[in-house]
C-alpha cells in the first residue's frame, strides 16, 4: 500500500517528522521561544476512540487488499490487525508552547481545514511562513504502524477572543467497500458526523486533552525504535540550530531525557548516541555540517558580508575560515537550514579549486528576500527552483534575482578564501623529496603523476632540454692504421698497431654513432614496498627506434650512473636497458636498482646509427 505523500518520507521517517513537525510550530509561533515536546506514550487498546469500528474497517481493507493481490497493503493490513489487537498501543505524542495553535472553524481558509483536509492548498499567515500545511504534513504517517493521526488543539478565536479546542483523528487506507458494499474512499476521519472534529474536551479521551493554546499531534502505532529520540535530535539540530542558538526555538524528547537549546547544542552536537544514531541512519555527514555551521555563527574569527540584492534586499554572508572545514554553503530562512545550493541557478557550489577551507552561512534578512526563499522552496524544503512559480514573468524575474545571488555569493567567498600564490623560490635543500620533472607547465598524467607524498609545492621552471646536434662517438674498431710517426715511431701500415710517441696521420676506419633520443613530460615516483630499490618512471619519446636508456642520481655539479638490474620492459644492458620507443607514445616503466637510492634521478636515451667510414688526414 503507497501513498505518495507518506512515501516520500518512509525512507527517515523520523528525522522528517521531527524536521516537519518543528518547522510548522515555528511558523505558528505566538512568542518566543517555541517550545516542541516529542514524547513516547502508551495507551490501553480500549483508550483508542471508535476501537471496534477502527478493526472492522482494517479487515474490509484486508479483503481488497487480497482480491488486488497487492502483496505491500496485504503485509501493511495484516500487520495493523497485529497492533489493535494488542493490550497496549504506542504513541508520539508532538506538542508545542507558545504557538497560535490550529485556528479554526474546520473550514476552507483555516490552518486546521488545511491540515486534516487540505490538498495541494497553503494557509499560511504570511509569504515569509514556513510551514505550509503541504506534503510535510504527512511525515508523521510514515512513523505510525496504521497510519492514524490524531489532532488536538487551543486557539485564541480572533473574534471573541476566547479559547476554543478542536480534536479530530484521520486514517490514511485504501478505498474498499463496507459491510452493505458500499464505497468508502482511502481517507477516514474520526470526529463527529459529516467530518466535523470534536469541540467539547470533556467528551474525548484524557490522552487527546490539552489546557494550553497550542497543537499536539498523536502518531497512533508508534514505530518504536531504542534510538527513536536520538535520530530526531540529530534532525533537530541539523535543521534548527540558527533558531536554537538564538533562541527562537527550544526542544524535548522522551519526557526531557533530551533537552535541546542555546545552553546545550554545543555539548548535543558532540553526544556519542546522537553522532551514533545520525551516522547509523545515514545523517552523519548532515549533522558535522551542521555543527561547523553552528561554529560559523559563534566564532570570532567569522567574517561578516552583508550583500545587497535587488529583488531579495539584504543578504548576510557569515564566513568562518579554519582548516578541515567542509568547502561548503548553506542558505538558511527563519532559523532554519534550506539547501547548500542553487544547482537550479548555475551554481552548486560544489567546486572550490585553490580556496582555502570553509564554511559559509547565507541568510536573507529582508521580508522580500524571505518572501521569494519561500516561493522558491520544495515541498521538502530541502531545494530552491523558480519552476515552482507559475507566472512566466515572475519565473524569469525570479531565475535572474537567484542567478544574480549564486553570482555575488561566490564572488564573496572567493575574496576571502581563494588563495593568493605567493613568489616562487627555489628550495634545493628540499629537492631529494620531490620527484622531478622535465617540464613543469605539463598538465600530468592522468595515468601516473599523482606523486605518494603530501608535500605540495610549485617545482623551479627548467629549461626543456633539447636533443643534441653532435654525434656522440661509442665505440671506434679501426681497420687501416695511421701511417708515418715521430721519434721512436716507424711508419707502418696494414694492421693500425703501429708503435711510437709521435702523432699519426692518415689512418681509415669505420666509427659507430649514438644520438640522444628527445624524452618529453618525464615524472618519476617510488614503487610502494619496495623501500628505495624500485622506481615507476613515466616519458614520452619524440621519435621511433629502438634506445638504451640510462638513469642517474641527479646532484648539483655532477651524476652518478644508477645500475638497473631489472625492468619491466625491454632488455638490460650495461646497467641500463634496451627498448623500443615510439614517438608520442607515453611510457610507463618500473625499474629496480642494484642498490638503494631515494633522492632525485635524471632519465637518457640514446639510439645506435648505422656505421660511417672516416678517414683522418
Amino acid at each position: 500500500m503507497s501513498d505518495s505523500g507518506i512515501e516520500t518520507f518512509r525512507g527517515s521517517p523520523y528525522a522528517s517528522t521531527a524536521r516537519e513537525c518543528g518547522q510548522n510550530s515555528a511558523d505558528a509561533f505566538k512568542e518566543k521561544p517555541v517550545e516542541i515536546d516529542f514524547d513516547h506514550i502508551e495507551i490501553s487498546a480500549s483508550e483508542l476512540p471508535a476501537l471496534d469500528q477502527y478493526k472492522r474497517t482494517v479487515s474490509l481493507c484486508l479483503k481488497k487488499a487480497e482480491v488486488l493481490n497487492d502483496t505491500k497493503a496485504i503485509e501493511f493490513f495484516t500487520h495493523a490487525q497485529k497492533v489493535l489487537g494488542r493490550e497496549r498501543i504506542q504513541i508520539l505524542e508532538i506538542s508545542d508552547l507558545n504557538t497560535k495553535g490550529l485556528v479554526g472553524p474546520s473550514e476552507e481558509g483555516k490552518p486546521f481545514h488545511s491540515l486534516l483536509k487540505g490538498s495541494g492548498v497553503s494557509v499560511k499567515e504570511s509569504d515569509t511562513a514556513g510551514g505550509s500545511f503541504g506534503i510535510g504534513k504527512n511525515a508523521v504517517f510514515a512513523i505510525s504502524e496504521l497510519q492514524t493521526v490524531f489532532y488536538s488543539t487551543i486557539y485564541q478565536d480572533p473574534v471573541s477572543k476566547t479559547k476554543t479546542f478542536l480534536a479530530q483523528g484521520k486514517s490514511i487506507f485504501i478505498s474498499h467497500q463496507d459491510e452493505k458494499n458500499d464505497p468508502k474512499r482511502s481517507v477516514g476521519y474520526w470526529g463527529r458526523d459529516n467530518f466535523k472534529p470534536v469541540s467539547d474536551a470533556g467528551s474525548i479521551p484524557g490522552w487527546l486533552n490539552r489546557e494550553e493554546v497550542g497543537t499536539s499531534i498523536y502518531a497512533v502505532g508508534f514505530k518504536v525504535s531504542k534510538d527513536w529520540h536520538h535520530r530526531m535530535a540529530a534532525s533537530l539540530l541539523t535543521n534548527f540550530f540558527s533558531a536554537i542558538l538564538s533562541e527562537d526555538m527550544k526542544f524535548s524528547l522522551n519526557n526531557g531525557e533530551i533537552l535541546i537549546n542555546s545552553e546545550t547544542i554545543m555539548d548535543l552536537f558532540n553526544d556519542h548516541k546522537i553522532v551514533k544514531a545520525a551516522e547509523e541512519s545515514n545523517k552523519l555527514e548532515a549533522l558535522e555540517f551542521s555543527k561547523s555551521l553552528l561554529e560559523c555563527l559563534t566564532s570570532e574569527k567569522t567574517i561578516e558580508k552583508i550583500l545587497n540584492i535587488n529583488g531579495l534586499g539584504k543578504i548576510s554572508i557569515r564566513i568562518l575560515i579554519r582548516d578541515k572545514l567542509e568547502k561548503r554553503i548553506a542558505i538558511i530562512r527563519n532559523g532554519m537550514m534550506i539547501t547548500d545550493g542553487l544547482g537550479n541557478f548555475g551554481d552548486r557550489f560544489a567546486r572550490f579549486s585553490l580556496y582555502s577551507d570553509f564554511v559559509a552561512l547565507v541568510e536573507p534578512l529582508d521580508e522580500a528576500g524571505k518572501s521569494m526563499i519561500r516561493k522558491l522552496e520544495n515541498p521538502s524544503h530541502n531545494e530552491l527552483s523558480s519552476e515552482r512559480i507559475t507566472d512566466d514573468e515572475q519565473r524569469l524575474t525570479a531565475n535572474k534575482v537567484m542567478k544574480n545571488l549564486a553570482r555575488q555569493i561566490r564572488e564573496a567567498i572567493k575574496e576571502e578564501t581563494l588563495t593568493k600564490p605567493e613568489d616562487e623560490v627555489e628550495l634545493d635543500e628540499l629537492s631529494e623529496f620531490f620527484a622531478d620533472s622535465d617540464d613543469s607547465d605539463k598538465l600530468p598524467d592522468p595515468e601516473a603523476e599523482t606523486n605518494p607524498e603530501t608535500y605540495s609545492y610549485s617545482p623551479p621552471r627548467k629549461p626543456k632540454k633539447k636533443s643534441q646536434v653532435v654525434p656522440v662517438p661509442v665505440e671506434a674498431e679501426g681497420e687501416e692504421g695511421g701511417a708515418g710517426g715521430k721519434n721512436d715511431s716507424e711508419g707502418g701500415g696494414g694492421d693500425g698497431q703501429g708503435e711510437g710517441t709521435g702523432e699519426g696521420t692518415g689512418g681509415k676506419g669505420n666509427k659507430r654513432f649514438a644520438l640522444p633520443v628527445g624524452l618529453e613530460e618525464f615524472r618519476n615516483l617510488l614503487v610502494s614496498g619496495s623501500g628505495f630499490h624500485k622506481r615507476r618512471i613515466f616519458f614520452t619519446p619524440d621519435e621511433t627506434c629502438t634506445a638504451t636508456v640510462r638513469i642517474s642520481a641527479s646532484g648539483i655539479a655532477y651524476s652518478d650512473d644508477l645500475v638497473v638490474v631489472k625492468s619491466e620492459k625491454g632488455n638490460i644492458e650495461n646497467g641500463g636497458f634496451t627498448i623500443d620507443l615510439q614517438a608520442g607514445e607515453r611510457e610507463k616503466i618500473d625499474v629496480e636498482f642494484a642498490e638503494q637510492y631515494e633522492g632525485p634521478i635524471e632519465i637518457m636515451a640514446v639510439k645506435h646509427q648505422e656505421e660511417v667510414q672516416y678517414e683522418n688526414n
